[in-house]
């Protein structure tokens, strides 16, 4: 499933923050995203598989490795 950010509605990511998603997961967007990061506080979009951000969130204790296509996608659509 994806969260959808519906179109008048909006999504704040703060500096700082760690976005995980699973394989079926992505956000999509058809009203305002807002993601800036500093060179201090980067946001990361990553795979829940990624054990070097924020550790082992999948609870597999390091048996899977993050790769491209994990998590679906970030979509912005016209709202």
């Amino acid at each position: 499933g994806n969260l959808v950010i519906a179109a008048g509605a909006s999504l704040v990511v703060e500096p700082g923050v760690t976005v995980k998603m699973e394989s079926s997961f992505g956000i999509q967007t058809e009203g305002t995203f807002n993601a800036v990061g500093t060179p201090d506080q980067r946001i990361t979009f990553t795979s829940w598989r990624d054990d070097a951000s924020l550790g082992d969130t999948n609870g597999d204790a390091g048996a899977t490795t993050p790769a491209a296509g994990n998590w679906r996608s970030l979509e912005f659509n016209q709202g």
